[in-house]
């Protein structure tokens, strides 16, 4: 596999995560009922939403440092 197609592999493959992550928090850690208020503070410090936390975080950071590379990539190999 070529640079270009493992690099955007990677790329996609962080943005699926962190969709997917985002979504899943909202339904399994802080559901929008007043239960769901009640119970965010013991389902938050849960193992699947401590790992989700770090997932859209991780993957945020990482949606963001693509964007720098691929800009910087972008300035160095355009001809002025």
């Amino acid at each position: 596999m070529n640079r270009i197609a493992y690099v955007s592999t990677m790329y996609l493959g962080w943005i699926v995560a962190h969709y997917v992550s985002v979504h899943a928090y909202t339904y399994l850690c802080v559901p929008s009922t007043w239960i769901g208020f009640l119970l965010s503070p013991f389902t938050a410090t849960s193992i699947q939403c401590i790992t989700l936390r770090w997932v859209i975080y991780t993957g945020g950071n990482t949606i963001v440092t693509m964007w720098f590379i691929l800009g910087v990539w972008i300035i160095k190999y355009t001809k002025v």
